[in-house]
């Protein structure tokens, strides 16, 4: 410890409490060298009857070896915060030895250096020098123990030291002292020995010369002062490693050679399912396909069963590559913005169905308060969710499943959420339950067992939960279904901008009867609409909902709208619905929205004169639920905005004034877009259609500093920017020139190939401009001729929207997004449109036809093209279902008919609304 940081003693009064401990204690002052104070535990040890005996002891007996040793202990006690040591003292004229812990202090004004000493044991030596030498206390250890005189000679050894070493001479004095000889390094024994010779103790592992040969021993060497004779003597214990050291070394080597067998299995397992996958895709594939061919009844059902038992075997091999990847510590989470509502959108599709198909109600329940922009992996949140929730479909017969999503923490950086999945199903005894999350273990080992499976999922999910931060459990008791929760942390955004859905004014506090038999989809829809700032009130059967609807008229105060479920028992929500409606006369008829597992099937079975306004497919969330309100009732969805900040000239732009920038990209519309969002900063600005074109540009110009960075996009005819930037780094003149990707895929790996191939930085279409503006400011350097550049460069003043260009509002079209990107040029924006309607319009036909011909490559380009111009105009519809159709094409699915469907309708819609901008 540091030196000022020493205990400072100003009084003797300081130390009263010392005098209730019952170790003897006391304090020396060096500097004065004498006694400076002890406590009444002392007393009796050094034979004194006060402490002012204790400071008029006689010390100028002691020795110039014994001063110096007292320094030492100070020394080493101040710089380690304490010391051991061994001392034999005459505190009655007769020796005793004992264990010391002393700590060094400053005693009185002059701050004189002292010592603080308490005996922690004490032996009694007795006057024999048998005894003093303490050989017969040592004669039966197996510790081999030798006495050595302060010449390194030997004196005395103890039986177990006698048959490592042999019966050496005693006290000879020819060549080396027996101390150092014993050393297989003769210098380490002299150092040590020298050391001794200090009265320093010397303590460590050493290889020794045994009669055995060279061995490996702990050593320890105490110098101890002979009371008799005054001398130091050095006691040498010592204890042999060699089987020790043995004995680890072959357990390394078994650690190894078990953790190389595990890598090679678990390499083994993953090769094996990349190499069983490939002709798996192919079987889907071809049994899908020839299912479209004329067949009898008997094929097509060949075929069905051929396809669903390839998807089974090839789930089995999913999970196998999962959980052969985390045991070879090769699972990587990707960490990237997403929205959490799309992996409960995901959900549904993968799981609704199932659920629909058994009659179970399969309900979401997520806390207002948690954020939807989250950052993390999204893909294996999907599969943790997919697995719990599937099992719980899968273990359940009637009833339902919630799965609830709530906040737990929120940090300045990370938010912690909860995920639980609940069920009404079969549930698990404790045995089971001990056993949940074992590999290859399930709930139902019986050589009948009712469910299928790997056993993997489950220990998969585990692994993935603590990958993120969390932990999974599960609470359950047979025949009382099952509640699996986790937790997991996430990065977040706080999106201030987003806009948030609300009512309009005069549907505040709007009067609504949510009508279900299920308790927990009950009170979910009530949280939900509470939120949405309508009075709710609940009940749980139709008969129920119409005495509700009567009373309420009675008093005056009829309800506006129900939010009715379809099947329950007694009277279903249909049947509900008509009896409402029976009093005609009554001009308090509320809109009804039916909800269900079933809705498709609900609609089929309405008739004309079932009043049912609008049918709703659960699990319903909050933003289904407005938007079939405001639809019900022919209302436009009003969304509250956070009020903009007035314009202000980002100082970035100013900065990157005067440079010159290479804009790569085979689109023409992301060229306009990126060249307005160049230019709007003062940056001048050349186009290149291809990777080819660009590479060429940046070799042939004789300036290496003409360009101050490339924006290079990635997938292009002819030449893509990988390629492209291969060719740029292989003249050794632009190694340093920034090259900056702009690509529409935002997972890390992208991100990561991008930095592999040479280039500086990454940027996800469509790109934000201040984002854009940060990302070139971070790699373009200041430099003279940039300078001199932007001296003749004059910053365009901020467009203004026209409102005869563009209208308001545009279906399948956020005007509002799109202009913030373009700075609010209307008339780039317009042409812009124009040029989407004129050279855009065929490319979902295109898609069908490549799939069509099998081109599955072709169908993902096209899709990628669709999705960076969609991003470029805001088209948001087209640009996810895109991106949707694009994902789905890159994993490999053949059932992409509602995607292309979805991506169609909203093709339509913007065209559409781009014609109507000619009328």
């Amino acid at each position: 410890m540091p030196k000022h940081d020493l205990r400072h003693f100003m009084d003797r009064a300081e130390l009263a409490d010392f005098d209730l401990i019952p170790t003897p204690t006391w304090i020396f002052d060096l500097g004065n060298y004498r006694f400076w104070w002890c406590n009444k535990a002392a007393f009796k040890f050094w034979g004194v009857s006060s402490v002012q005996d204790m400071i008029d002891k006689d010390m100028t007996g002691d020795s110039d070896g014994t001063r110096r040793r007292m320094e030492q202990v100070w020394e080493k006690a101040a710089t380690l915060g304490e010391s051991n040591e061994s001392w034999t003292t005459y505190p009655n004229g007769e020796p005793k030895t004992v264990y010391m812990r002393h700590r060094s202090v400053y005693l009185g004004e002059n701050k004189s250096e002292g010592i603080l000493a308490f005996i922690s044991e004490e032996v009694d030596l007795g006057k024999e020098p048998e005894n003093l030498l303490l050989v017969d206390a040592t004669r039966y250890t197996s510790v081999n123990i030798s006495i050595f005189t302060p010449e390194g000679l030997l004196m005395r050894q103890n039986p177990a030291a006698a048959d490592v070493y042999g019966q050496e001479a005693i006290g000879t004095k020819e060549g080396l002292p027996l101390f150092v000889r014993r050393f297989h390094d003769e210098h380490q024994g002299m150092a040590i020995l020298e050391k001794a010779k200090a009265q320093e103790n010397s303590h460590g592992d050493f290889m020794m010369n045994t009669r055995f040969g060279p061995r490996k021993h702990a050593v320890d060497v105490r110098v101890t002062r002979n009371p008799l004779t005054g001398e130091f003597n050095y006691i040498v214990t010592e204890d042999d490693l060699t089987e020790r050291d043995r004995m680890e070394t072959e357990l390394r080597l078994a650690k190894e050679k078990a953790e190389q067998s595990d890598k090679a299995k678990s390499q083994f397992l993953a090769n094996m399912s990349h190499e069983i996958r490939t002709p798996m895709n192919a079987i889907i594939g071809l049994s899908h396909l020839a299912s479209k061919t004329d067949l009898n009844p008997q094929q097509k059902d060949y075929l069905r069963k051929i396809d669903v038992s390839a998807k089974n075997l090839l789930g089995i091999i999913n999970d196998i590559l999962d959980f052969s990847k985390i045991e070879a510590k090769k699972m990587e989470l990707e960490k990237v913005e997403f929205d959490l509502n799309e992996n409960f959108e995901t959900l549904v599709n993968l799981v609704g169905l199932s659920a629909e198909q058994k009659g179970l109600e399969l309900l979401f329940n997520v806390s207002p308060d948690v954020p939807k922009d989250l950052i993390g992996d999204p893909l294996r949140l999907g599969q943790i969710l997919l697995n719990l929730t599937s099992n719980a479909v899968k273990f359940t017969q009637e009833g339902e499943v919630i799965v609830s999503t709530e906040l737990v923490e929120k940090t300045d950086q990370d938010v912690t959420l909860e995920f639980n999945v609940a069920d009404s199903g079969i549930g698990l005894s404790d045995e089971q339950i001990g056993n949940l999350f074992q590999a290859f273990n399930q709930a139902d080992n019986s050589n009948t067992r009712k469910y299928g499976g790997t056993g993997l999922g489950l220990t998969i999910s585990k692994e993935l939960v603590e990958m993120m931060g969390g932990n999974v459990s599960v609470t359950s008791q047979p025949g009382q279904g099952s509640t699996f929760t986790f937790t997991a942390k996430f990065g977040y955004i706080e999106n201030q901008q987003a806009s948030k859905k609300v009512v309009s004014r005069d549907m505040y506090s709007m009067k609504v009867l949510v009508v279900d038999d299920s308790r927990a989809s009950r009170d979910i829809m009530t949280a939900m609409l509470n939120h949405l700032s309508f009075d709710v009130y609940a009940v749980g059967s139709g008969l129920d909902a119409v005495a509700e609807i009567e009373k309420a008229i009675s008093l005056g105060s009829p309800y506006e709208f129900i939010v009715m479920d379809w099947k329950m028992p007694h009277m279903d929500g249909l049947q509900t619905a008509q009896q409402i409606f029976k009093n005609r006369q009554s001009i308090f008829l509320p809109k009804i929205i039916m909800v269900s597992g079933q809705a498709r099937a609900a609609k089929k079975e309405k008739t004309d004169d079932t009043p049912v306004d609008l049918f709703l497919q659960k699990p319903v969330n909050p933003s289904s639920l407005f938007d079939a309100i405001m639809t019900s009732f022919g209302q436009e969805v009003v969304r509250e905005r956070p009020r903009k900040r007035e314009n202000s000239e980002n100082p970035i732009k100013l900065e990157l004034a005067g440079s010159r920038i290479l804009l790569c990209d085979d689109n023409e519309i992301n060229r306009q877009v990126g060249q307005e969002i160049l230019q709007s900063a003062g940056i001048l600005v050349d186009m290149a259609e291809n990777g080819k074109e660009a590479s060429d540009m940046i070799l042939k110009e004789a300036n290496t500093q003409y360009y101050d960075a490339i924006l290079m996009d990635i997938q292009m005819p002819e030449m893509d920017g990988y390629e492209a930037t291969g060719v740029i780094r292989s003249d050794a003149r632009f190694k340093q020139l920034p090259i900056i990707a702009m690509t529409a895929h935002a997972m890390r790996s992208e991100h990561n190939k991008c930095l592999a191939a040479g280039m500086n930085d990454h940027l996800t279409k469509p790109v934000e401009p201040d984002q854009l503006f940060e990302t070139l400011a971070k790699w373009i350097k200041a430099s003279a001729h940039k300078t001199e550049r932007a001296t003749d460069t004059v910053l365009p003043n901020p467009h203004q929207h026209d409102p005869n260009l563009l209208p308001v509002k545009m279906d399948g079209i956020d005007l509002e997004g799109g202009l913030d990107r373009l700075g609010g040029n209307s008339k780039l924006y317009r042409e812009l449109l124009e040029i989407f309607r004129r050279d855009r319009s065929g490319l979902v036909g295109e898609i069908k036809q490549a799939l069509n011909d099998n081109d599955i490559e072709n169908a993902r380009m096209l899709s990628h093209s669709i999705k960076g111009v969609a991003g470029a105009i805001a088209a948001n519809d087209i640009f996810v279902a895109s991106r949707d159709l694009e994902e789905a094409l890159i994993r490999g699915k053949t059932e992409v008919a509602p995607i292309i469907d979805q991506l169609e309708k909203a093709y339509d819609t913007v065209l559409n609304a781009i014609n109507q901008l000619s009328d």
